[in-house]
């Protein structure tokens, strides 16, 4: 992490155009994040992502949807489970979730992803690792082998 932002810089191999349907789509995020997502596929729309087994939640406006470069949601509302022990339930609401793809070479992009904010927050620790594991792990997974891991209860 650095400053207040949680970053990761990941390689994959496949088209820019293909990474940035993972994150502006609704199908898109199905494939490697939760399959409880309901998106508004347009700037100024909103998304929902709900994990039911880990009683997490997470509602974002989309502010940007540049095709095969970036894609950009401002968190609006967001649950963690009360079990977590966060005083701050809502720690999300604020942040901003930044997707930003550059193709690197003929079926190879590359993805800098900014959680903006997320460093000082209670969460960081736990939600810097879902994040990592998803866009390492899910996201590759589906990109490499066609099948990922989202969220599926």
């Amino acid at each position: 992490m650095s400053g207040a932002n949680f970053t990761l810089q990941l390689q994959y191999p496949v088209a820019a155009g293909r990474l940035y349907e993972q994150f502006a789509t609704q199908q898109g995020i199905r494939n490697w994040w939760t399959d409880f997502c309901a998106m508004e596929e347009r700037v100024g729309g909103q998304a929902s992502f709900r994990f039911p087994k880990a009683g997490f939640s997470a509602t974002v406006r989309i502010l940007r949807l540049e095709p095969n470069r970036c894609v950009e949601w401002e968190c609006t509302d967001q649950t963690h489970p009360v079990a977590t022990g966060f005083s701050d339930l809502h720690d999300w609401v604020g942040t901003k979730i930044r997707f930003e793809i550059a193709e690197t070479a003929k079926d190879r992009s590359t993805l800098t992803f900014t959680h903006a904010g997320l460093a000082p927050l209670e969460c960081a620790d736990m939600c810097s690792s879902a994040w990592s594991f998803f866009l390492t792990q899910s996201l590759r997974g589906y990109l490499e082998r066609g099948k990922g891991q989202p969220d599926l209860e």
